[in-house]
């Protein structure tokens, strides 16, 4: 597009539609605010929810390694064994 011969008037315009556009988006702080919140909420949410099944998951953990060593004589190596081997295939 060939530049305008008339600068002051393309800046009216592009103030004008600015103006338009800004009108229109009168409620955005208010949606961008409300969309914000849920995203953060569902973020705990699921940071809540993780927490709950690790927690659940070491439990279980625990009671299997306590009940191998009572069941099948392991002693204290067994868990550092089981630590070695878990960091080897889950690594970071």
């Amino acid at each position: 597009m060939p530049p305008s011969p008339n600068k002051k008037a393309d800046s009216t315009d592009n103030r004008s539609a600015n103006l338009g556009f800004e009108a229109q988006l009168s409620g955005y702080a208010a949606l961008f605010a409300q969309v914000k919140q849920r995203v953060l909420a569902a973020q705990v949410q699921a940071s809540l929810s993780a927490n709950r099944e690790l927690i659940a998951l070491y439990w279980d953990l625990g009671k299997a390694v306590a009940h191998a060593q009572e069941g099948r004589g392991y002693g204290k190596r067994v868990v550092e064994r089981l630590a070695e081997d878990l960091r080897r295939e889950f690594p970071g």
